[in-house]
């Protein structure tokens, strides 16, 4: 049951479709989230879960899922460290310090479905609110403090009429697009 719906989110997001496009679909689909299959296979969450919504899929789930390697067949250890042993709070450790063993398992995405899945997630295109996509969102960088640049299109303007605000500058003001 898991490995179709594993192979199904790598396919769909493939075609270039984006973790919270593809959650929409497998809510759509009816397909049950991973706590909740999990709970009815093994009798327990792991975690808190809502139980009314058992199809409800959310993007960080599915964005963890094209990233875990362990589809590949590999297995990744040592990626979080404690201070001490008294202090149990997780510290994120950086990726040359993970220990990799490949092929420890059967895999069920190849390696040329893992490679075109990191290069739609590297470079990753999100839809204004009213549906656009430009050609150079996620490419362009602001020339003065190298932040994404984002793809910005008013309701009230001509369509043809469009720009890119600075992410920095976008978070840090209170900005509005004059024509």
């Amino acid at each position: 049951m898991t490995a179709p719906v594993v192979k199904m989110i790598f396919e769909l997001c493939a075609l270039g479709n984006g973790p919270r496009v593809i959650a929409n679909i497998l809510r759509e689909k009816k397909i049950l989230k991973p706590t909740v299959y999990r709970y009815q296979q093994i009798g327990n969450y792991g975690c808190i879960t809502d139980t009314e919504d058992i199809y409800g899929w959310n993007d960080r789930t599915v964005a963890g899922i094209l990233d875990n390697e362990v589809y590949l067949g590999h297995t990744v250890n040592c990626k979080t460290t404690v201070a001490s042993y008294k202090d149990k709070r997780k510290i994120d450790r950086p990726e040359s310090e993970w220990l990799r063993f490949e092929n420890t398992h059967e895999a069920i995405i190849d390696q040329t479905t893992w490679e075109l899945v990191r290069k739609v997630r590297a470079g990753k295109r999100r839809r204004t609110s009213m549906g656009d996509v430009n050609k150079y969102s996620g490419i362009l960088c602001c020339a003065d403090c190298g932040s994404k640049l984002y793809f910005v299109r008013g309701t009230t303007i001509k369509p043809e009429t469009y720009g890119f605000i600075c992410s920095r500058y976008r978070i840090n003001s209170k900005w509005r697009y004059k024509n």
